[in-house]
């Protein structure tokens, strides 16, 4: 090899083009699905599907590689838009973004008539000009649209019809909002016997769509005696769809299985996920330059964004050793590693497990995987040392103070010091034992701020938090009038992007849209993230079982056993003078907390210390009369 030879190829080995690293889009693996219902009468059934159900049959498809997104517009069409006559075109091209995807439920309400369909939505939607002056509910509007007038809509949409002896299950005034009867506007505009004549007109209306909807052959429970049967019949129906859509034989070698769970892992964090471009491409530019055999990591306070930072890179970047023997012509190989994110990825020898079993796969190593964790650490530079005639490697490693062992586990006594010129590595993680280490390491530390430091773009509303939160209520379909738009963005803690994100979330699962400034109103009287998660921690108690006092216990549980625990240890915890807890009881709970977790092998324990603060500050410091004591 010629001199020139050799000193091109150490200058491909020494730096990396930022270009290379962009990989083709992944396949779109997602569920999106709408929901189609009258509201006021519908309540109690969409707060089981959005906090009990969906959340489950999300854990299932994260575990599938697959992302799954309700559509709930009980709100998030502002009040600007409805004025603006946009409530119809909005859920017709939500229905479109969501095709095949549809749950269709009625009861004994007919819903809301529009007074006119616009030349706008005639024009987009020609079908709809036959119901122009023809008193259609936007609820069959959606029905007709989203399934009725679509036979590729089969087997993905479903029905589900109350029984109407349900209404008389339930109190006076709750029948009052479930049943069609005169409307107060029509009695005043039209008079009383006009009213009562219309109101005939919806009850024969809603007749006709219900038979409709059973002539059509789509599937349909017909009855569902009350919500929670309703809430069982979704479950299993999309069950059963995910099962055929995305088997979990997909996946099965248990390498791409791991490698799986970090991808989704990386792709929740990255949902609605907003570029902080100086950040974003401080990363890349590291890696794009030449090679110092030391690494980067990325400091900041908790709920800051690293985790999303190093996950919208690797996103950006991701190309898999999966994907390298489909594409043996892509240029880098990147691994991401997020510790705490799955069954053993907290520990450092179910790390090096993997590490060392996606090197073997890419250089086709011929040795075998160490058995003993020792010859494992011994193993990785070697390892990485035979990688240099092949692809440059990025590794990217999220939250070493998540690590779980001892001492010198959580010092990185593991780590190389050194790494070769065709090797770049990202790290995060708090301040701590690990970040003390690198410090004297070497490495270079980029810090990530909380948002909007640029004061002039939060006043006008384009700082980074507006642009977050936009985008995160935007996958949901919905939005926040500019009066509780301005109050989220004028509240201190929404710099915080975990705080912010919190508060999206708990206002994505509400469902009064009246009730929805008070609601709003409420969560921004935190002023620290340890607040806003006691506020969290009562909505939880509201909504799971408070009759066996099961939020506190199991908070208090966690709380107290140092290393975490494991679901049957939680379980036998939370055995009380009613019995055992039986897990089909408690998951919907788990599903509810389980973001702001992380695992350690078999074990469970909080992710952050803004949860366990709010654990201390709401149940302990009040002498919780079941607080268990510190378990080791």
């Amino acid at each position: 090899m010629s001199n020139a030879e050799t000193s091109g190829s150490k200058r491909e080995q020494n730096s990396m083009n930022p270009q290379e690293l962009k990989s083709e889009p992944l396949p779109k693996r997602q569920i999106r699905v709408f929901i189609s219902s009258t509201f006021r009468d519908m309540q109690e059934e969409r707060e089981l599907l959005v906090k009990k159900v969906f959340p489950e049959l999300r854990r299932i498809c994260d575990e599938r590689f697959v992302s799954f997104t309700e559509v709930d517009l009980r709100w998030g069409i502002t009040r600007e838009e409805a004025a603006e006559g946009k409530v119809l075109p909005i859920c017709l091209e939500e229905i479109n973004t969501c095709r095949p995807y549809f749950i269709g439920i009625l009861g004994e309400r007919y819903g809301w008539i529009p007074d006119t369909v616009s030349p706008e939505v005639i024009e987009k939607e020609p079908w709809t000009k036959e119901h122009v002056g023809n008193r259609t509910s936007v609820t069959e509007l959606e029905i007709l649209h989203g399934v009725i007038n679509n036979p590729k809509m089969d087997g993905h949409a479903f029905f589900y019809l109350r029984d109407p002896a349900y209404v008389a299950t339930r109190p006076a005034y709750e029948q009052a909002e479930m049943i069609e009867r005169d409307i107060p506007q029509d009695i005043a505009s039209f008079g009383p016997e006009e009213a009562a004549r219309r109101t005939e007109e919806r009850k024969a209306k809603l007749a006709a769509l219900k038979e409709t909807i059973r002539k059509s052959g789509r599937p349909l429970v017909d009855p569902y005696k009350t919500p929670e049967e309703l809430a069982a019949a979704v479950e299993k129906q999309f069950r059963e769809l995910i099962d055929k859509l995305y088997p979990i034989e997909d996946v099965p070698d248990p390498l791409d299985q791991q490698a799986a769970g970090h991808r989704s892992h990386a792709l929740r964090k990255t949902l609605a996920y907003v570029d902080r471009p100086s950040h974003s491409q401080a990363l890349t530019a590291f890696v794009a330059a030449p090679s110092a055999g030391k690494g980067l990591v990325v400091t900041g306070d908790s709920g800051s964004g690293k985790t999303a930072l190093l996950a919208a890179f690797a996103s950006s970047s991701f190309i898999g050793s999966a994907e390298l023997a489909e594409r043996p012509h892509s240029s880098t190989f990147l691994f991401e590693h997020y510790f705490g994110a799955t069954p053993d990825s907290a520990s450092v020898d179910g790390f090096l497990h993997r590490l060392l079993g996606e090197l073997k796969r890419l250089a086709k190593i011929s040795d075998e995987i160490p058995s003993t964790p020792e010859k494992m650490r011994e193993a990785l530079p070697l390892w990485l040392a035979q990688t240099s005639g092949g692809k440059p490697i990025v590794l990217v490693l999220d939250g070493l103070n998540q690590i779980q062992g001892d001492e010198a586990d959580r010092r990185l006594n593991w780590l190389p010091r050194f790494f070769p010129a065709h090797i770049r590595v990202v790290v995060s993680c708090l301040p701590g034992p690990a970040l003390e280490v690198l410090r004297e390491r070497g490495w270079t530390e980029h810090l990530l701020p909380l948002a909007d430091t640029d004061e002039r773009g939060q006043l006008a509303g384009t700082g980074e938090r507006g642009r977050m939160m936009d985008a995160f209520l935007k996958n949901y379909r919905k939005a926040l009038g500019i009066t509780l738009r301005k109050q989220v963005l004028d509240s201190a803690g929404t710099a915080n992007p975990l705080f912010l994100r919190t508060v999206l979330e708990e206002l994505r699962q509400f469902g009064d849209f009246d009730k929805l400034p008070d609601k709003v109103a409420e969560y921004l009287t935190a002023t620290t993230p340890q607040d806003l998660f006691r506020l969290v921690i009562h909505r939880w108690q509201n909504d799971f079982h408070a009759g066996r006092d099961l939020v506190n216990r199991s908070l208090l549980h966690l709380w107290a056993a140092r290393q975490g625990l494991s679901e049957n240890e939680w379980l036998d915890l939370l055995a009380d003078e009613h019995g055992p807890m039986d897990r089909q009881t408690w998951r919907p709970l788990l599903l509810a907390i389980e973001p702001h977790l992380v695992q350690r092998g078999s074990l469970w324990a909080f992710g952050h210390d803004f949860l366990r603060q709010a654990v201390e500050a709401e149940l302990l410091s009040r002498g919780h009369p079941k607080s268990p004591r510190v378990r080791a």
